[in-house]
């Protein structure tokens, strides 16, 4: 009887040891991309701001959307202004490319037509959302940058 037990508990702690090693292969595959995540954020709100003091220059006020910037950069290509889908990518690999008229949390941009003023709508910090990244912006919010 011991003897089956014996054969038995190794196999279970080789399995158990072959699915712990599966899960952790499969949460750090996407830490290298982390970092990307964090430069590709930011670089869309930089880009969002760029834009949105560039359609103010031409325009001499706010948009209405970030949506209107990429429209009016379609319709005139010679403007300055990029056609691009602003977005944040902490939240969605591919960008939450959703705009918020109130700073609810909920990923995307958060845009206030009357001041020009754009956030990305995260209200947690970095951890929060990518978990395994223990970089220097760790404890940053996103909504404060």
């Amino acid at each position: 009887m011991k003897r089956k037990w014996w054969k038995l508990r190794t196999r279970v702690i080789v399995i158990v040891c072959v699915l712990i090693g599966v899960g952790a292969i499969l949460c750090i595959e996407e830490v290298p991309y982390y970092s990307k995540k964090l430069l590709w954020t930011k670089f869309s709100l930089r880009l969002a701001r760029m834009n949105i003091s560039q359609f103010r220059q031409t325009k001499a006020r706010n948009p209405h959307s970030l949506g209107e910037i990429n429209q009016y950069a379609q319709e005139h290509p010679d403007s300055g202004l990029r056609k691009i889908a602003f977005g944040e990518y902490l939240t969605n690999t591919n960008g939450n490319k959703k705009e918020y008229t109130s700073l609810n949390g909920q990923g995307g941009m958060f845009y206030n037509a009357e001041t020009g003023e754009v956030k990305v709508n995260l209200t947690k910090p970095v951890k929060y959302y990518l978990r395994l990244y223990f970089g220097e912006k760790r404890n940053e919010i996103p909504a404060d940058w």
